[in-house]
């Protein structure tokens, strides 16, 4: 849908940039083999980004913001109702100040080893195994992301259709209702039993790095100082976008919060059922750019980019992973936990660990400083979260995961067992 859903085509193992052809035209005094080195890097950079276009700090941070702010956002009221509401505002904005961090380290560590890619970056730290890590995770990435989208679409779909195929009765077209649910036990306590879980989600949501390097380059000017300042802008405003849906999604659902927000409206809402319908359609013009991308990292390691070009390829390769993402998707009907394991397994390496690592696996100076610090506690964290979410979610996932799937809220209509329930609607 954003920037942050279409754009995680995997590059090949050079920039294109950095390998394509130019010439240096010599001059009459001077020889190529008498220019300086400082002459020779004007004259590369000139011809490399000639035709790159660039944007000044008000519209890469458009961008930016545009490439963070996804389908995520939807799950990190959830998210609050797993971490606790307490402990859950305070992780939005601590995770928001990690990706800050990691996003300039990254670039940092680009620069030191002078590529542009965040695949020439993990190659030039770590050799070939480690690029081959950054394909799997990126295979990961998109590949649960197909999967996620058919979770949303079976879930908004499903009450959508029964909405318009008149499952229910209904008197006149429901233009807007207010729902005000009661408040369930602890709705607002402090923390929770979910902290792991809730910290993949709103990893997934703040997730862009793998566009990192591509507003970098641009960026008007780049240098370290103003990738920094559009790096903080940029998630600061990001962070006000999550927690005021975040907040605002939770305090109205409290207990009842889904993976899937969308899943709280009431069947009898209909401009929730435009937004379900429009939303639908948005993911499922979304997905085929996410299989393009799981097809390109698949070709990219199997036939080293070399893979056959046929129409009969494509479509048994496409096939196989449309069908893949298929049944796996029907393991589960719950978004939460698809989200969960996208943050753990793939956001979580892509946003802490590889960052943080490369660059001290770059930097050439004293490793154990109170520079670096910052850089080993993320590193620190990024391993703690990755291994104790992976633990815990596929014990949640042996133990069975409930969640509601088109299902409606006990709260949409009048029941005893829910004295504190009003519902106001305008209709026409």
């Amino acid at each position: 849908m954003e920037a942050s859903e279409n754009t995680y085509i995997l590059q090949g193992a050079k920039a294109t940039s950095s390998s394509a052809p130019f010439t240096i035209s010599k001059p009459e005094e001077q020889t190529q083999s008498e220019l300086s080195p400082e002459d020779t890097k004007q004259l590369i950079d000139s011809a490399t980004n000639r035709n790159i276009a660039t944007s000044n700090l008000h519209e890469t941070g458009f961008n930016y913001v545009n490439s963070i702010i996804g389908s995520g956002v939807i799950g990190i009221p959830y998210a609050l109702r797993r971490a606790g509401f307490g402990l859950g505002v305070i992780l939005l904005i601590a995770i928001a100040v990690f990706t800050d961090y990691s996003l300039c380290v990254l670039i940092k560590a680009g620069n030191l080893a002078g590529v542009s890619t965040y695949q020439d970056l993990v190659e030039a730290a770590f050799g070939k195994w480690g690029f081959y890590l950054l394909t799997v995770i990126q295979f990961i990435y998109p590949f649960i992301a197909m999967i996620s989208y058919n979770v949303i679409i079976g879930d908004t779909a499903t009450k959508v259709f029964r909405r318009v195929l008149g499952e229910i009765e209904f008197d006149g077209f429901v233009l807007f209702e207010f729902i005000a649910s009661p408040f369930t036990e602890d709705a607002f306590s402090f923390t929770s039993d979910g902290i792991t879980e809730a910290i993949g989600i709103i990893a997934f949501a703040y997730m862009c790095h793998h566009n990192s390097f591509l507003l970098y380059e641009s960026l008007e000017n780049p240098t370290q100082t103003r990738w920094n300042r559009v790096t903080h802008i940029s998630l600061a405003i990001s962070c006000m976008i999550v927690l005021t849906f975040g907040i605002a999604g939770y305090v109205t659902f409290t207990g009842f919060s889904q993976g899937d927000l969308l899943e709280n409206y009431c069947l009898t809402d209909d401009l929730s059922n435009l937004i379900r319908l429009f939303f639908t359609i948005t993911i499922m013009l979304t997905y085929p750019i996410e299989c393009f991308v799981v097809r390109e990292v698949l070709e990219n390691a199997l036939w080293a980019g070399k893979a056959p070009n046929t129409k009969s390829h494509n479509i048994l390769l496409t096939a196989i992973i449309v069908a893949s993402a298929f049944l796996l998707s029907t393991l589960t009907d719950c978004l939460g936990i698809v989200l969960e394991l996208n943050g753990i397994l793939a956001a979580v390496p892509l946003a802490y660990i590889l960052p943080a690592a490369t660059y001290l696996r770059l930097d050439h100076g004293r490793l154990f400083t109170w520079q670096n610090l910052p850089t080993f506690l993320l590193v620190l964290f990024g391993i703690l979260v990755a291994i104790c979410g992976t633990i815990l979610a596929f014990f949640n996932v042996m133990n069975g995961v409930s969640c509601s799937h088109g299902v409606e809220m006990p709260y949409c209509s009048d029941s005893p067992s829910y004295p504190m329930l009003t519902l106001n609607q305008t209709k026409f």
